[in-house]
């Protein structure tokens, strides 16, 4: 299975609904729809993963590369929105530690304007 990616914004935040799955045959496919979103506005990005069914550990490397380059002083980044699953490897593999995770959009909106 594929990925697509959907744009939104609220304000200054680039918002990335992705739906399909991450992993090792598509995350360098990802990485670049991501940078094109980037690169067409915006400072902070949050990556919506409510329609992602799986995240490998090409897709996580990828969180934190974004994360990392998204950390300047009036730049954010932030994922939401992970089902039970996908939020069990996050939290296991400890990447809650290095990224905000919100349960919802609307959290991680909140959190990223405030």
């Amino acid at each position: 299975m594929s990925i697509s990616v959907k744009w939104d914004s609220a304000g200054d935040i680039r918002i990335a609904e992705m739906e399909g799955r991450i992993d090792s045959g598509n995350a360098s496919h990802v990485a670049e729809l991501l940078d094109k979103g980037i690169e067409a506005g915006g400072e902070s990005l949050i990556l919506d993963f409510g329609g992602v069914s799986y995240i490998s550990s090409a897709g996580l490397r990828l969180c934190l590369i974004l994360a990392r380059r998204l950390s300047g002083p009036q730049q954010r980044f932030a994922i939401c929105s992970l089902s039970h699953n996908i939020r069990e490897v996050i939290t296991t593999s400890g990447f809650d530690t290095l990224m905000p995770v919100h349960d919802s959009r609307d959290d991680a909106i909140q959190a990223l304007q405030g």
